[in-house]
């Protein structure tokens, strides 16, 4: 039976705490300490207390400190907090629970001991981590009402005092804040004075700027150097954005094998990008020795932190029957917790396992509301598979202008084969509604070939099409059809053998 752990926690009191005294650490024994729970939490791998449990005891509570340093929400890798609301668990440490009125007690603290003549390195530090506390809160609306203007003056206030943190929050007001005029030279400063004191994320945002050409020219030799240095002091992102610049060659010559070592360094550290990209990278050969079952462990790491490419390849592996028995009804769960998040590939997968009734009930409604989804959002196969339900007025009313609508969309904005072959097909054989043209046909099959150079299909029928362009239009107009006919009997099968799933 696993260890059951607790987490003890107390209210935070003025009256414990001197004006000029910012720190939140209390000694009073007679305090009421409590107990709450802790749960492990598989999305972020630590024990962790639910925000809901703290609310139970103490109500209106705004946020958990250890001393000056505020305890975060634990959040995704895109910086939004995880739900439910949930903290990291420190059991051996009583924390402090602030409530929302309080927040202004501090703020006055903070200000009254700036006002004094306190020599003391340590103060001085925990002043300037208190500032950068306050500053946050008022940049993200922390229980007090957001003010981006606030927030600056607590950042300045502790980056004019050398904290490498405010200078870093500087910067990155400066630099992606609304709110605050845009400068990205002065955001770089900044952060070049966070970086001078081996501030890890500003040596990743330094790099993250040249190598994007953000407010300076773009320099990928630059960029990895930077980005090597931030790599170097443990930080994960900054591990991940090593990793593809080796994969990419970007800055440096192309090395697959350091492109996995620091992939791996990334993943490890639990970034989540990195976790799938270790999946991806064990499911190709060309990559690293062929892997199922560590292919599908990664995957499970980033699929339980809700990353909908992982929870697709999920998917596509249970679909295809990858390490794991072919299921295809615990395919279309995967596909639907990506396509539930938006993940257009996941749409269209699940849109055909609706259309085909393979693995779920055979519904035409549904999957074309997922293709749909997926179409509108550029996806190839959903686009396909949309036009498709217009051509056949499967579950919708047959309309060719929009079925042809959605095929051009496939054929000519991603260039995919079976988009560009089969609109290719309708041009030369003028049907299905649309008017025979051998010169867009010829177009389409070049564009095709290029996409899929040698191919014999497209071959064969590049050089039908040619024949045709070259003998009497008029004539040869209505035996175009016979042309193809060798190769493709019917319009319908053909679209079965050129469109996905």
């Amino acid at each position: 039976m696993q260890q059951q752990f607790f987490q003890p926690m107390k209210l935070y009191h003025k009256s414990r705490h001197s004006p000029t005294r910012v720190s939140l650490e209390t000694t009073n024994a007679d305090d009421e300490v409590v107990h709450i729970t802790c749960h492990p939490d598989k999305s972020s791998g630590k024990d962790v207390v639910l925000w809901e449990d703290i609310l139970v005891p103490f109500k209106d509570a705004a946020y958990v400190c250890s001393g000056t340093k505020v305890i975060p929400f634990l959040k995704d890798d895109n910086l939004k907090n995880l739900e439910p609301l949930r903290i990291a668990a420190v059991p051996d440490i009583t924390l402090e629970v602030i409530k929302e009125r309080q927040l202004v007690d501090i703020e006055t603290a903070t200000s009254q001991r700036l006002q004094t003549n306190i020599s003391s390195e340590n103060n001085k530090v925990e002043a300037a981590d208190a500032q950068v506390v306050l500053g946050i809160a008022y940049q993200k609306g922390c229980r007090v009402k957001k003010d981006y203007d606030i927030a600056m003056s607590w950042f300045l206030r502790a980056a004019d005092q050398g904290d490498a943190e405010g200078q870093y929050m500087v910067g990155q007001m400066y630099e992606v804040n609304d709110d605050v005029p845009q400068d990205y030279s002065v955001a770089l400063e900044w952060y070049r004075k966070a970086a001078a004191q081996e501030h890890a994320l500003a040596h990743f945002q330094i790099g993250r700027m040249y190598n994007n050409g953000t407010g300076v020219k773009q320099d990928y030799v630059e960029a990895i150097s930077w980005f090597q240095k931030a790599a170097d002091l443990n930080c994960p992102i900054a591990q991940y954005s090593v990793a593809w610049m080796f994969e990419k060659g970007n800055g440096v010559e192309r090395d697959a094998v350091k492109a996995r070592e620091w992939f791996t360094k990334a993943a490890e550290q639990g970034l989540t990008d990195a976790e799938y990209r270790m999946g991806y990278l064990y499911m190709h050969e060309e990559c690293v020795d062929l892997d199922f079952d560590k292919a599908m462990e990664w995957f499970l790491k980033a699929a339980e932190k809700k990353f909908p490419q992982a929870q697709h390849a999920i998917g596509d592996m249970y679909h295809d029957g990858q390490g794991v028995p072919k299921d295809l009804g615990k395919a279309g769960e995967w596909y639907h917790k990506a396509a539930e998040q938006g993940d257009a590939r996941a749409q269209s997968s699940l849109g055909i396992l609706y259309r085909d009734g393979t693995g779920v009930p055979q519904d035409y409604t549904k999957a074309n509301e997922w293709f749909r989804k997926s179409a509108e959002q550029g996806d190839t196969i959903g686009q396909l598979n949309f036009g498709s339900a217009y051509c056949f007025g499967e579950s919708v009313e047959l309309d060719l202008e929009e079925a042809m609508r959605w095929y051009e969309k496939a054929a000519r904005e991603n260039k995919e084969i079976a988009g560009i072959t089969y609109l290719g097909v309708l041009y030369h054989m003028g049907c299905k509604g649309v008017e025979q043209d051998y010169e867009k046909a010829k177009e389409l099959y070049m564009l095709a070939l290029e996409v899929k150079p040698n191919a014999k299909d497209l071959i064969y029928l590049l050089n039908c099409i040619e024949k045709r362009i070259a003998a009497d239009r008029k004539s040869a107009k209505r035996k175009s059809m016979t042309a193809v006919g060798g190769l493709v009997a019917d319009v319908a099968d053909l679209l079965k053998m050129l469109c996905p799933g």
